[in-house]
């Protein structure tokens, strides 16, 4: 995990690589933290390295964060881009270029709590952007991200993996119960004893139909003996 903090101020460049730094090495996370006070220099290193995220000071001259922002986007790939900045108004004018997140420089201790959360919510996002190897019965392994499940269903002595790029499931041998311990670390909850569903794709958790609704429309499930972990897990997701 490659991340880069530009700021043209060097005190908060070096607060924020600081804190990310002391975050990661508490939670035993990789990650390689790159410093900037020249937004130039950074789109060059971006070419080369294409930073997995991007905490981008607005307010700079010459390049402003969001010129830096738009060159990003237009190299294309899935960095996500945090901004930070002291100027509560801009941040309407930064949703144009779809920011993960953004940042207050109001205070030294607001910044710090909030680097918390958001380093919480990458970590969730890098975790579904992991590769999983399914071995299908049929074609043979398959390589698929765990974004792209939208939910695994059992069948008999097979599981069906339900995916947003495919309209026929890839199936192989295996049991919900095995992958729910596989997947406890990724956004997925149980709703039913066949069911695992990535809640990054519910639409709707009805407790009083005892049903889901995914955004694909699809309507899964919900069983008494699993539905009061199952909302727990979801509204606790839903707060992240």
């Amino acid at each position: 995990m490659t991340v880069a903090v530009c700021d043209d101020e060097l005190v908060y460049t070096k607060l924020i690589a600081e804190h990310l730094k002391l975050i990661t090495q508490m939670q035993s996370i990789d990650m390689c933290v790159y410093q900037y006070t020249d937004p130039e220099r950074l789109l060059m290193d971006h070419q080369k390295t294409s930073f997995d995220a991007v905490f981008l000071d607005i307010d700079m001259p010459v390049i402003s964060g969001f010129a830096v922002a738009e060159s990003i986007r237009r190299s294309g790939g899935n960095t996500y881009i945090i901004f930070v900045t002291a100027k509560h108004e801009l941040v309407y004018d930064s949703f144009e270029y779809s920011p993960f997140y953004f940042l207050c420089k109001a205070s030294e201790d607001d910044l710090k709590r909030d680097l918390n959360h958001v380093m919480r919510k990458l970590m969730l996002h890098f975790r579904q952007n992991q590769k999983i190897t399914v071995r299908d019965s049929t074609f043979g392994p398959s390589i698929i991200a765990i974004r792209d499940v939208r939910y695994i269903c059992s069948d008999k002595h097979y599981l069906l993996y339900h995916t947003v790029h495919s309209a026929i499931p890839f199936k192989e041998r295996g049991t919900i119960a095995a992958k729910e311990i596989e997947y406890f670390a990724y956004q997925f909850c149980k709703p039913h004893q066949r069911y695992l569903v990535n809640m990054t794709y519910i639409e709707r958790f009805d407790t009083l139909t005892n049903a889901i609704t995914l955004a694909s429309g699809e309507i899964i499930p919900v069983s008494k003996k699993e539905k009061d972990e199952a909302f727990r897990k979801y509204k606790e997701y839903k707060r992240k």
